[in-house]
């Protein structure tokens, strides 16, 4: 979302903040694939990116480029739209944090969850 919004990601390899993770996180980050599959098809997580992706235009699309709207429609309408849901398919740049990950997504997408 922060790069949506024009804003910019650092990468600092100084270790600032201390955090440790608890079991009862949400985070899928170091859980078995079948949590993972769990969490990310929860009620809580349904259709979290398109609500956002609406939020977005409704809220900040003045401040938003038109490449990163064009992103954000296709995120809003992929359940109205199956021109949406193909770009989102198939564009290589929309990706998620592992190969499980990205099958999750994809999966998510075609069943509309995401």
């Amino acid at each position: 979302l922060n790069l949506i919004l024009g804003g910019d990601v650092v990468y600092d390899s100084h270790s600032e903040i201390l955090f440790r993770r608890h079991s009862s996180n949400e985070s899928t980050g170091g859980k078995d694939f079948f949590r993972k599959i769990q969490v990310e098809f929860s009620e809580k997580n349904r259709c979290a990116a398109s609500m956002q992706a609406k939020y977005m235009l409704k809220n900040f699309g003045k401040e938003i480029s038109e490449e990163n709207k064009n992103i954000l429609h296709h995120f809003a309408n992929y359940k109205t739209s199956l021109n949406s849901k193909i770009w989102i398919l198939l564009n290589k740049d929309i990706v998620r944090e592992s190969f499980v990950m990205n099958i999750i997504f994809k999966t998510k997408l075609l069943l509309g969850y995401i």
